[in-house]
Order: C-alpha cells, then sequence, then structure tokens
C-alpha cells in the first residue's frame, strides 16, 4: 500500500491530470485515459486482492470500456467504465460480495458520503500526529472566539474612531489592490478540480466498513449522549467528546480539565482585547486629552461626534463578557492570569467611558447640548459605576446577586436625583449662554421644543436680540408668545406644580409681542 503520506499529493496529481485532460477540450479518448488512471490507481492500492478472479475480471472489462471509449466516446461506456473503477476499488478492500443488493447499498452509501471524505480526519495528519500536534477543534475553539470578539471590537473602534477607520479603510484598499493583481483562474476551471479532487480523495479514503454513513452516525449519536449523560451541559459534553485525548494512565479530572479549557479561551480573549484597547485609548490621549493635531482633513467635532455611542456600546459588551466569565467560582490558580488581565481590561474600559463622556462634551461645545446628550452623560456614568462595581465584585469575589443589587441601587438613586433637576431649563440656559458672543448659532427650533421651562433662556436671548436677524427675532417672539400662552392656561389645581408656579408668577404677566 502506498505510504499515507503520499495519498495528499496522488491526488492532486490526478486531478492536475484531469485538468489537462478535460477544461476546454471535447470528449473522447480523454475519458477512457481517466478511467485507465483510476484502474491503474485501484491496483497501485491493493494490487494483492485484486490477483483474485474477480479482480482480474473487472480489470479486463475495465480495458474493454476504455477501448470503447478510444473507438467512440459515449456516456453509456464512461458510467460503466466509474462503476468498474468503484468495483475494482471495493474488491480491493476486501468487501467482494455476490449479493447484488449489498453492491447496491455500497454505491449509494459512496455517493452520499464521499465528498464528506474530505473533512474526516486523514492518515496523513495521523502519521504526523506527534510530530506537528494533532490538528484539534478545541484548538480552533480557543482562538477562533477570541478572534471573532476581537474582529466585534475592532468594527465597534471603527464607527467610533476616524482614525481606526482610515486604517481599516486603507487596509482592504491594499487587500483590494492586491487582488485586483491577482489573476484568478475561470471558475469553471476551480469547479473542475473541485469536483475531481473531492471524488478522487472519496475514491482513495474509500472506507473498508460496509455502509459507513450509518456507522458513523450512530457512533457519533450514541458517544454524544453518553457524554452529555455524564457531563450534564450540552457544550461540556461536546468538550468531553473532542477534548485532546490524555496520556495513557494520566487520571484526568474533567472539571478541572473544563475549567481549564475556559480560562484557555478567556486569556486569549482577553489578551487580544487589551491589545484592541490600549490602541483606541493611546489615540483618545494623543488627540483628545494631549490635544495634538488631527490628520488633515478631520476636525475635533467629527473625531467626538463618531466616537460617543459606539464606546458606550463597546463598555456594555465588556461588561457582559466580564459577568459571563467570571460568575460563579473559580480555581484561583487556573484563572491566575485571566484575572490580572481582567483588571488591566477594567481599568481601560473605566479610562474608555471618561474620553467618551470628553468627545461628547467636545461635541456639546460645538454644536449645543440636548437632552438626548445630557441623558448620554448619565448613562455613561452609571457604565463607569457599574464597572467600578465588577471590578470590586472580582477582587472581593463577591456574587452576583450582590452585583445586581448594587448596580440597581446606583440606578435608583440617580434617578431619584434626576427627578429634582430641571433638565429642559439647565439644557435652554446652557445653549443660551455658550452663544452670548454669536446668537444667531442659537437653535431657536429646538429651544421652542423644550417647553415653558426655556422661558428665563427665551428672555435672556431677547436681552441680546440686538444681536440677530429680523427674522430671527420674529421667530424668536412667536416662540416666547406661544410658550407665554401655555404657562397663562388654566388646566386646574390638578395640573399644579411648584414650577410651573414659580415660572407663572415670574413670567406669566408678560406682554406678547
Amino acid at each position: 500500500m502506498l505510504r499515507s503520506r503520499m495519498l495528499l499529493a496522488v491526488c492532486l496529481v490526478i486531478t492536475a491530470v484531469a485538468d489537462i485532460l478535460f477544461y476546454r477540450t471535447g470528449l473522447g479518448c480523454n475519458l477512457g485515459l481517466f478511467l485507465f488512471i483510476l484502474g491503474g490507481l485501484a491496483w497501485v492500492m491493493e494490487s494483492r486482492r485484486l490477483w483474485t478472479i474477480p479482480g482480474k475480471v473487472i480489470s479486463l472489462a475495465l480495458l474493454a470500456v476504455v477501448a470503447a471509449l478510444f473507438l467512440d466516446s459515449g456516456p453509456l461506456a464512461f458510467i460503466m467504465g466509474m462503476l468498474l473503477c468503484f468495483m475494482l476499488r471495493i474488491i480491493g478492500l476486501g468487501r467482494w460480495s455476490t449479493s447484488v443488493f449489498t453492491w447496491g447499498l455500497s454505491l449509494i452509501d459512496f455517493l452520499l458520503t464521499g465528498w464528506f471524505s474530505c473533512f474526516r480526519r486523514n492518515p496523513a495528519v495521523k502519521e504526523n500526529k506527534n510530530k506537528w500536534g494533532s490538528i484539534s477543534l478545541i484548538g480552533v475553539i480557543k482562538w477562533g472566539i477570541p478572534g471573532i470578539l476581537s474582529l466585534v471590537f475592532i468594527v465597534l473602534f471603527g464607527f467610533a474612531n476616524p482614525i481606526i477607520d482610515n486604517w481599516i479603510s486603507a487596509v482592504f484598499k491594499s487587500l483590494w489592490g492586491c487582488l485586483e493583481n491577482i489573476t484568478l483562474p475561470d471558475p469553471g476551471r476551480i469547479f473542475l478540480w473541485l469536483f475531481i479532487g473531492v471524488w478522487v480523495w472519496a475514491f482513495i479514503q474509500m472506507s473498508g466498513r460496509r455502509f459507513a454513513l450509518v456507522d458513523w452516525v450512530v457512533e457519533q449519536f450514541r458517544l454524544t449522549v453518553a457524554a452529555a449523560k455524564s457531563g450534564g451541559t450540552f457544550f461540556y459534553a461536546f468538550y468531553r467528546r473532542w477534548r485532546r485525548t490524555a496520556p495513557a494512565g494520566a487520571a484526568v479530572d474533567d472539571v478541572s480539565a473544563f475549567s481549564m479549557f475556559c480560562a484557555g479561551i478567556v486569556w486569549r480573549c482577553l489578551l487580544l482585547f487589551n491589545v484592541i484597547f490600549l490602541l483606541q485609548n493611546l489615540l483618545d490621549i494623543r488627540y483628545l486629552w494631549a490635544g495634538m493635531t488631527l490628520p488633515q482633513g478631520m476636525s475635533y467635532a467629527s473625531y467626538a461626534h463618531r466616537g460617543a455611542y459606539p464606546l458606550i456600546a463597546t463598555a456594555l459588551l465588556a461588561a457582559v463578557f466580564v459577568l459571563l466569565c467570571f460568575s460563579g467560582d473559580r480555581d484561583r490558580s487556573i484563572w491566575r492570569w485571566p484575572r490580572l488581565l481582567v483588571y488591566f481590561w477594567l481599568g481601560q474600559n473605566v479610562f474608555l467611558v471618561c474620553s467618551a463622556v470628553k468627545r461628547l462634551m467636545l461635541y456639546v461645545s460645538v454644536y449645543h447640548l440636548t437632552l438626548l446628550r445630557v441623558a448620554a452623560m448619565i448613562w455613561m456614568a452609571l457604565i463607569a459605576v457599574g464597572l467600578m462595581l465588577i471590578l470590586i465584585k472580582i477582587v472581593t469575589g463577591k456574587n452576583n446577586v450582590w452585583l445586581v443589587n448594587a448596580n440597581l441601587v446606583t440606578l435608583f438613586v440617580s434617578l431619584l436625583l434626576c427627578c429634582f433637576i430641571d433638565f429642559r431649563g439647565m439644557v435652554a440656559d446652557y445653549n443660551v449662554r455658550q452663544c452670548r458672543e454669536n446668537v444667531s448659532a442659537v437653535d431657536l427650533g429646538y429651544l421652542g421644543e423644550l417647553g415653558v421651562n426655556a422661558l428665563p433662556a427665551v428672555e435672556l436671548l431677547r436681552s441680546l436680540e440686538g444681536k440677530m436677524s429680523p427674522e430671527q427675532q420674529r421667530m424668536l417672539n412667536m416662540i416666547r408668545n406661544k410658550l407665554i400662552i401655555v404657562l397663562s392656561e388654566d388646566r386646574g389645581w390638578q395640573a399644579w406644580t411648584w414650577r410651573s408656579y414659580c415660572l407663572r408668577q415670574q413670567y406669566g404677566h408678560l406682554p406678547r409681542k
């Protein structure tokens, strides 16, 4: 038998020969040549078993079909030749049978499962296992999950930071430029390679067992069910089913092994996250806090505007990740590095929230204050407090119930304090005072939307109307009159409030203009 590590090379060679024989050519003797190559491969792989009477008879029949294809090509001869090659391979595997029913099931099984052989563990991988290490699904998961989550944060930072967005665009442009310079084969030719390669590999890797599909499905189902019964959760059962086999005679504690597996994923995630967040925070330190000159064509307003809300989403995702990974009891010896990395990452998240507040304040200084931006600031402060509470939870070992209760108390106290603050009046007053030197920049439409609480700011703005255009003066007077009418309406004692009473006492007697 050919050495297993040469099988893949043989498959590639036959695929290349098929490309020469069939790509953009007519059908003729090339069909016979391809059948002859497959028959020869079957003989080279299992020549000893083919020296039997069935093997000789099938081989002579295959030579007759090849001769017929050289005489005149036709689909019937080619289909017969493929069946004869399949029979040669079956005989070589020691699966000769006198039952037509068995032959039919074997053929159906091959047609249904042949393409799947590319995804099974091949002998070449098994042979090089000790040299290169096993290709494990667990290993893919350990780096796949951190990689995918890191891409999510990179995308969010791309939305939040125009500089990172420019970097991502430059990378994609470079990759696209490289792809444009690469001349790819015709799609039909690629399909030919894949089709021939898959089925030649299936021909080479044909199983010696009968009805491999049914056997494989039953085996996987039985093993997974057995693991689930002893392991509890599906993911734990999946881990037990696919984890690398321990050395012979070694006592393996599955719970400890599973904890180490999770810790391995978490510290890889945190390592990548810290690098990505550090890059974002360094850019903020340079351009936001140190005030260095931004790249050409970029203003501080645009830099700040894009950052506030995506950074809040980033901080929330970070908090959810920490809660999922550090809930319950953890072996401190196994989770030592993840804990150190999460402390640093939580600190970076707090700084990220502070940068988001700084961005929002910078944006407000240019485009004024709104109720939504005030709510965003409060929300950012709550997130920063929540991150600090998560850090306290991890350090002190408190449970999630304590964390939820602490966050709820913080939220309740914050909302209670907000009930006593006149945000509408505060926003209106801030916007007017910020625009004293340039009153034409005041958004009069939004000022009117703030309601009667904006009357003090409207009156302050009227004292500066000399700096306004006649159109703006008319609009300001319309807004003022509308607010005075609303304030003067008698809505009954049931609608009385202390704030509305004070406003009515101060501005309800003012004449309209």
